[in-house]
This record gives structure tokens, sequence and C-alpha cells, in this order.
């Protein structure tokens, strides 16, 4: 009786002492740096992924930042307290923690430095060769989304030599790590012949393999396949079904595109009605496109009855979620009276956030209002200025309404040569009243400064002709 008693009496001693030590226990600051900042693409992490959105701020950058001071040539914790810093807003030491620990050619760190490289716009044209390193290193390390990223830099020629059979060799890399946006550009390679051979039967696999992700574009793409393009001949059925999948997986986004589709791909009218649905189905979840895109089809389809009251509601709608077309549509309806009655300071008022959210359009519009004084008191050198800003981005109507005002000291300093200069490159885009205009004026420069400004033209012109290329 003695010896059992013992014998439970020692297992449970030891039972406490070890839930004793287990609860005193505290994880480490690098234990806690894992768990509360690992990335999604590090195949090193040693923890869930968190989304950069959804990081405990104060708690990571603490963990973080003491386990890096432990251990501080460690590449996944310099990795993950730069994840921290970048949520905090403090990009500059993100990318010094990020820095840190590409020296060690770690992929996280070589992919999502390139990635903030190539998606902040001053950087983007600046560091074109630096960001195909980057993700080049990260690719040949296996991380797969940095091999779509090489994939995309040889298709479209950035920061190394174009090559679409290069781009489909870092593709297939991409896709054998799981890479579904890679998965989906490949199979449209094989579908089109690009860099590849013309496979169908690869192509429905690779959109396949996409879709079973849950992936909304591969499954649309499937139900066009099947409708047109497999070598077994149309399948109607299997492209019901996939169309049907699709919208069922879409978000407003994918809402949108899928009714675009379906709204360019149209013969009939139960198409054109299931596109109209899926745009009605994406304005209802915020799609500023589908709201536009509805308010145009009710102005300009002739497939369907004219209802401009319902197109500048939808285009209302549009405009309020922040879309410059929108807007600038709006204010020529406005303008023009169309679907009520006109209202030209109203239109203005929709110009003027046009033009400011980027609407070389509205530039245009807006100017002209200015130096008609329509809607908004006559102001020739705001017109002057919304009118140089829409040339300057290669809108030729601009160009010939600001010579205008240069010609005649109107708003603006005098100045012919220049004016002569912007009615050449706007004759070399194809406006003819241009190019009559810039003869009459021409024959009154004096010759050196007609040449001045005809190398100037061309100068431009060729500019716009590579960046077009």
């Amino acid at each position: 009786m003695g010896v059992r008693l013992t014998m439970l009496v020692v297992p449970l001693a030891v039972l406490t002492a070890c839930t004793s030590a287990v609860a005193g226990e505290e994880a480490s600051p690098a234990d806690q740096c894992d768990r509360l900042a690992a990335g999604p693409d590090d195949p090193h992490r040693r923890a869930d992924p968190v989304e950069v959105d959804r990081i405990e701020i104060p708690a990571a950058l603490q963990a973080c930042e003491s386990a890096v001071a432990v251990d501080p040539d460690n590449p996944r914790l310099n990795y993950q307290y730069g994840r921290a810093l970048f949520a905090a807003g403090r990009e500059l030491e993100a990318r010094r923690a990020w820095r840190h620990s590409t020296i060690f050619d770690y992929e996280a760190a070589l992919f999502d430095l390139a990635h903030y490289y190539m998606t902040t716009s001053r950087l983007k044209s600046l560091r074109a060769t630096e960001i195909y390193s980057l993700f080049f290193r990260a690719a040949d390390r296996g991380h797969p989304a940095a091999a779509y990223a090489v994939g995309q830099a040889h298709e479209e020629g950035y920061g190394t030599y174009q090559s679409e059979v290069a781009a489909a060799r870092w593709y297939a890399q991409a896709v054998a790590g799981g890479n579904v946006p890679a998965m989906r550009r490949l199979a449209v390679m094989y579908r089109d012949g690009g860099g590849v051979r013309p496979d169908t039967n690869r192509a429905i696999d690779l959109f396949e393999q996409a879709a079973a992700t849950g992936d909304a574009d591969s499954m649309n793409a499937l139900g066009w396949m099947y409708l047109n393009e497999t070598t077994a001949g149309p399948d109607p059925s299997k492209s019901l079904i996939w169309f049907e999948r699709a919208r069922a997986s879409a978000d407003a986004a994918g809402l949108y595109q899928l009714g675009r589709v379906h709204y360019l791909g149209a013969v009939g009218r139960d198409e054109l009605d299931l596109a109209f649905k899926l745009w009605q189905q994406a304005a209802a979840q915020g799609s500023a496109d589908a709201e536009h895109d509805l308010g145009i089809a009710y102005l300009e389809d002739g497939r369907i009855p004219r209802d401009e009251a319902l197109a500048r509601r939808h285009l209302t709608a549009a405009a309020r979620l922040g879309s410059d077309r929108a807007m600038e549509r709006l204010g020529r309806m406005y303008e023009d009276g169309i679907g009520g009655p006109a209202d030209a300071r109203t239109a203005s008022q929709w110009y003027r956030m046009a033009a400011e959210g980027g609407n070389v359009e509205a530039m245009v519009r807006i100017g002209g209002l200015y130096e008609r004084a329509a809607g908004v008191p006559r102001d020739e050198t705001k017109a002057g200025y919304w009118y140089r800003r829409a040339a300057g981005k290669g809108h030729a109507a601009a160009q010939v309404a600001l010579a205008r005002l240069l010609v005649s000291g109107r708003g603006l300093p005098r100045d012919e040569r220049l004016a002569f200069t912007w009615l050449s490159i706007a004759a070399g885009l194809g406006h003819a009243v241009a190019a009559a205009e810039a003869a009459d004026l021409g024959a009154r420069l004096a010759p050196e400064d007609k040449r001045q400004a005809e190398t100037a033209a061309n100068a431009w012109l060729g500019k716009l002709r590579g960046q077009a290329r």
C-alpha cells in the first residue's frame, strides 16, 4: 500500500513541477518576432504568416528590435523587423533592415525590397536595373513570386533584355512553385503563341491549375476557351460551368472584368443582359469602373434604349467613388445639358476635380471654360496653365489652344517661336488645323527661330514615339 502511494505522489509532483516551468517560461524576442511579423512569401518563416496590414505594430516593433539587437546578422529577423517598420510607416528604416538581410541573399527581403522600389513611382524608372537584379537574385534561389517578376521584366524589357522566350521560362519556374499569376500568364502565352509554341491543351491545363486556387480570371478564360478554342471544338456546357464559377468567385473588380468580357463579346441580348447584371453586382460592391461603364452604355450603346438620366446617375456614383473619367464625362453632360438642365458652373467643378486627378481631356475642357468665361470668371492665365499641362501630355487640341494664347499674348507672355513649336508638335500628331496654322506662323518667323522651334518639336515628338514603343 505504501509503495502504491509513493508511485502516485511522485508523478504528481513531477507533473506539477513541469507545468510550473512551462507556465513560467516567456517566449524569446526572436520567437515573438516570428509570431508577430512572419511574411507570407518567406520560405524560411517559423510561424504562421501575418499580412502587413494586420501586424500588431507596437508589439512587433519591440519584439523584432530586441531580437535583432541580440542577433544583428540574422537575415530572417532583419527581414521581419523591416516588415514591422514598414507597417509603422517608417519606410527608410524598413529599407535599411531589408538591405541588411539581402547581404545574405535572403529571398523574401530581396523580393520585398524590389517590390517596394517597383511600386514607388519616383524610384521605378531610376532603379530598373537594380530592381531586376533583386528579383533575379530571389528567383535564382527559388522564390516563386520573384520568378514571376523576372518573367514580367523580360516580357516588358524592364531592367533587362526583352524576350518572350526568357519570360516563358521564368513563368514556368514560378508555376512550379505554385505562383498563380504565372499560371495565368503562361496559359495566355500557350494559348496565343507568345514565347512558346501554341498549345491549347497546355493552356487549358494551366488555367485549370489557377482556377483550382479560386482565380476568377482563369475561370473566365476557361469559359471563353471552351466556347471557342478547344482542340475538340466548342463545348458550351463546360463553358457555362466555368463562367458560373467565375461569377461566384469574383469580387467587385472581378465582377467588373467579367462583365466587360461579356459586354465586349456580346453577340445577343442574353449576353448583353448578363454583362449589365455583372456590372450592377460590381457597382453594388463599390466598383467605380462598373458605375462608369453602365453610365456610358446608357449614353452610347445603340443596342439599348438611351437613358440620359440613368447615365447621369451612374456617372455621378462613379465620380463620387473617385473615377476621373466619370468626372470628365459628367462635366460634359452638365455643360451640354444632357440628362438635365445645362449648368456650366457645375460642369467646371467636375472638370476641375477630374483635371486635378490627372484627366487630360478635363484639363482641356476646364481651360476652355476659363478662356470663354463659361461657369467661371474669364481667366486666360488659368486657361493657359491647364492647356500647358494637357499639351505636355500629348493632347494635340490643347497644344493648338496653347499656341493661340502664345501668339496673341492673352494670359501668357507673347512667344511666337514657342507657339510655332507647339503647332508643329500638334501637326506631327495629326491635327489638320495645326498644320495650316504652323505654316502661316512659320512664314513670319526668322529662319533661325523657325529652325530652333522645329528642332524642339522633332525632339519632343521623337521622345513621345519612343515612349509609345
